[in-house]
């Protein structure tokens, strides 16, 4: 799904975008355990010293959909809002997670480097100076 958002130009494309599935572990790991699932992937990745002074948005999109059914498959991250897409698809749906990141488009340079967590399931929407 982000390598089709990406082509059709609905997702900034000067960032890397890094899908991490939960471990295969009995039961949930929740937020905190993908966090730090998270962490252990993006160290392997691109060392383990260079995550220093970079700014990184973990954006959670697990969960079970039991009050969304019909996001099941794709996921919440990827549910249509009533909205349209952006970048070169124009007449497609715009999604949850392009939503967010287009709130979020200039959230990094607002910011100390480090690690920036939201959920893909919610949608705030706020002016970026009152953030500090």
């Amino acid at each position: 799904q982000i390598a089709l958002l990406r082509c059709e130009g609905r997702v900034p494309p000067h960032c890397d975008y890094v899908v991490v599935e939960d471990p295969p572990v009995e039961g949930r790991v929740g937020s905190g355990g993908s966090t730090l699932r998270v962490i252990e992937v993006l160290g392997q990745r691109y060392g383990e010293g260079q995550l220093v002074g970079r700014r990184v948005l973990v954006v959670h999109a697990g969960g079970l959909s039991q009050r969304l059914p019909h996001a099941a498959l794709l996921g919440k991250a990827f549910g249509p809002l009533p909205l349209r897409g952006t970048g070169d698809a124009g007449d497609s749906v715009m999604t949850l997670l392009e939503a967010r990141l287009m709130l979020l488009v200039d959230f990094p340079a607002l910011v100390p480097p480090g690690l920036f967590l939201t959920a893909s399931d919610i949608l705030p929407i706020f002016p970026p100076p009152s953030l500090f």
